[in-house]
């Protein structure tokens, strides 16, 4: 069964200490294992837009997680604590912060690039 014939669900979460906030989907975890949940910072997003980022991004990952932070200029010194956070305090155990990445919020399917050695 795909991502995509069941819908996310959605948590978003504000996280006190900082302000940022965090657009959450999750189709499921991996049964029994820590699924590992890549993530994109959006410095000067809106949540709306921030929450279709999400499920966009989702529907080729388990999970996907949309961070937007308080300031416009992307100053957060914690990105990975204030992740870990929304984890514990959604209750999802069985999620850990994943790989960043960039350009997620514009493809539904990540694109990995390599270089050749010349």
């Amino acid at each position: 069964m795909s991502t995509q014939e069941h819908p996310a669900s959605l948590t978003v979460y504000r996280d006190p200490s900082t302000g940022a906030q965090i657009a959450l989907a999750v189709h499921r975890a991996a049964g029994g294992v820590i699924t590992p949940v890549p993530w994109q910072r959006l410095p000067g997003v809106g949540l709306d837009e921030a929450v279709e980022a999400a499920m966009r991004a989702a529907r080729a990952n388990r999970a996907f997680a949309m961070l937007v932070p308080a300031a416009p200029d992307d100053s957060m010194t914690d990105p990975i604590g204030v992740l870990s956070r929304c984890f514990q305090r959604a209750d999802l155990d069985r999620l850990s912060v994943g790989p960043e990445m960039r350009g997620a919020s514009k493809l539904a399917h990540p694109v990995h690039t390599t270089v050749a050695a010349e």
